[in-house]
């Protein structure tokens, strides 16, 4: 069996299924015996399927953010204000993050520096779309007119480098969704107008931490 012989469905389900498998062991312990194992599948299989484990540590990631874009657009077509939107995004991308630890950043960053540069390069494509967002919220009037955004966005993601080496900094009672929540709820609030911050009260309110 190689790539040719699955539909798109069964290949995206089958990058679905590997995700997991990824985020529990940790990209640089998984080997592709214990995926294939998981999955009960044949580690022949999978050599046949992708080149090598870079190889499908890559589709799935490249899988990852497709699924995450189609959210995204689904979320800010359903919304009514870039507030409310970049509020619910941040929601879904908390979520994400719940099933992730520090570790495995830092271990995508120390053992597959290789494919740093196809990450940096979906990051900065998403950097320019939320740049559009918030020039789309001053004309809603739920974002501020007089923040300096780029250096907004520089510091933000400043701070969500930090997350990769919070275990060493930070005490062991703030876990990573903790940190995460607090990063860019700062965020939001800090280039909020009064009508923003009125919207991302209501949208705060009805995230899963508050109804807990």
């Amino acid at each position: 069996m190689n790539r040719a012989d699955l539909t798109d469905e069964q290949y995206e389900t089958l990058l679905e299924a590997i995700f997991p498998v990824i985020v529990e062991k940790g990209p640089s312990r998984m080997s592709m015996d214990h995926v294939a194992s998981r999955l009960g599948k044949s580690k022949r299989t999978l050599y046949e399927i992708f080149d090598s484990k870079d190889n499908m540590i890559q589709e799935v990631f490249h899988h990852q953010h497709a699924v995450h874009k189609k959210v995204f657009e689904k979320i800010f077509a359903q919304t009514s204000n870039a507030m409310e939107g970049l509020a619910k995004v941040i929601a879904y991308q908390q979520n994400v993050f719940r099933m992730l630890k520090p570790a495995f950043f830092r271990d995508m960053d120390e053992r597959f520096k290789h494919l740093r540069p196809d990450f940096d390069s979906r990051y900065n494509k998403m950097t320019h779309h939320l740049e559009k967002v918030l020039e789309l919220g001053i004309k809603q009037g739920v974002f501020r007119h007089d923040i300096d955004f780029q250096l907004q966005l520089t510091l933000l993601s400043i701070q969500m480098e930090s997350l990769k080496r919070m275990e060493e900094k930070f005490p062991p009672e703030i876990t990573l969704i903790r940190a995460y929540q607090g990063i860019t709820e700062s965020f939001l609030r800090s280039i909020a107008t009064p009508k923003g911050l009125e919207v991302l009260e209501t949208v705060v309110l009805q995230s899963p931490r508050h109804s807990e």
